[in-house]
């Protein structure tokens, strides 16, 4: 059995001051050819995921806090418990927007 535990796998921090932990595909000890799930933690008043895009559809989990989901021209405040999808070749960004950390995971077809 091949177990992902997120206490062990350290991730990566990014300048837009986030830690990305892949759970599924990257450097996790899960590895699959049809999907990729990652866990996220963006920090306070700021931590971000970038403008990007990519060719797969991909859906955002808010787990903790209160982000500002951009996608495309719209946004929207998301929140624990909300999910948001992303088409493909949609740029987008999320960006936390309270006090405490917000965490979220993300899941795409590579």
């Amino acid at each position: 059995m091949i177990i992902a535990d997120l206490k062990e796998i350290a991730g990566r921090v990014y300048p837009a001051r986030r830690r990305t932990q892949n759970i599924v595909g990257g450097m996790s000890p899960i590895q699959c050819q049809n999907f990729a799930i990652g866990n996220v933690t963006l920090e306070p008043n700021g931590g971000q995921v970038p403008w990007h895009n990519q060719e797969q559809e991909e859906v955002y989990i808010i787990i903790e806090g209160t982000c500002e989901m951009c996608l495309g021209e719209e946004r929207q405040i998301v929140t624990a418990g909300q999910a948001a999808y992303i088409p493909p070749g949609v740029f987008h960004q999320l960006t936390n927007v309270g006090d405490p950390p917000a965490r979220m995971m993300y899941s795409y077809g590579p």
